[in-house]
């Protein structure tokens, strides 16, 4: 196990997230959509502390520098390739589920008209590869796929995570 590849991991992943959070409060601007991911993120690293109030955005700005310094290739690309695919109107529906056991359990789901509303919704809850994801579906006309388990790096809330897709 290499300690500093999972930290960068954990890391780059927390500002996929913050990133993928903002198409969620409807930031339009791209440049904006990173910009505030990598905020975000910074601001989860640090947690605020009002004795430092008076310093503390100076500070996230500087953790913001360093971490584009390092991410901000990887980001851009990343995002590029989630924005890339929304395509507005779907002949589709795509439900979301979250769920306990391996084909079922409890848990709950949430079905979108669209793609694109769908990782509007719940793309942040972990940086996964939406473009291969969403790839992978475009490649039948209904059926469910799992997209994470429980462990895996990104999936920290210890649910499966499936889409199912069917026509509308």
């Amino acid at each position: 196990m290499n300690i500093s590849s999972d930290f960068n991991d954990n890391i780059l992943n927390e500002i996929k997230a913050g990133s993928l959070r903002m198409l969620m409060f409807k930031v339009s601007e791209f440049d904006q959509i990173i910009n505030k991911g990598f905020k975000w993120a910074a601001e989860e690293m640090v947690p605020y502390d009002e004795d430092y109030e008076k310093d503390y955005d100076e500070y996230i700005d500087g953790i913001v520098l360093l971490l584009k310094d390092k991410y901000e290739d990887d980001v851009i690309e990343y995002m590029t390739r989630v924005i890339g695919t929304f395509n507005g109107p779907d002949t589709h529906k795509y439900t979301f589920k979250k769920h306990s056991e391996r084909h079922g359990g409890s848990g709950f789901s949430e079905t979108f008209n669209t793609w694109d509303d769908l990782i509007l919704r719940f793309g942040y809850w972990m940086a996964l590869e939406w473009d291969e994801i969403k790839r992978k579906l475009d490649t039948f006309d209904k059926g469910q796929i799992l997209i994470s388990s429980p462990g895996e790096p990104t999936n920290t809330m210890n649910y499966y995570f499936s889409i199912k897709k069917m026509p509308k």
